[in-house]
């Protein structure tokens, strides 16, 4: 009777997404403020790459909010954050939703 091999192999992304720090700390150690949705603090904006984030994850959002009602309330945690993050929403996508 031969043993079998498990092999697991890791997506590097899933292993970046579970190990991201935001600015030095974990997310159990933020602010709700700082979360675009604080009631259950979900997609947290620390930097402006947690915006190009929070776009690109979108599709994983349970709920009814339409992609445009999600773009204009990333845009208002972005404007309150700095032109850094406003600037972190493509340009395309500012046009396109109407963004100034």
């Amino acid at each position: 009777m031969g043993y079998k091999q498990k092999v697991l192999e890791f997506d590097i992304a899933q292993i970046e997404a579970y190990q991201k720090s935001y600015k030095g700390k974990k997310r159990s150690e933020l602010k709700d403020s700082d979360f675009l949705f604080p009631e259950n603090r979900s997609f947290p904006i620390v930097s402006p790459q947690d915006v190009r984030d929070a776009i690109s994850n979108f599709g994983r959002m349970g709920g009814n909010m339409s992609y445009d009602a999600f773009i204009k309330k990333l845009y208002q945690k972005a404007k309150s954050k700095g032109q850094d993050f406003v600037e972190a929403i493509p340009e395309k996508t500012r046009k396109e939703h109407k963004l100034s």
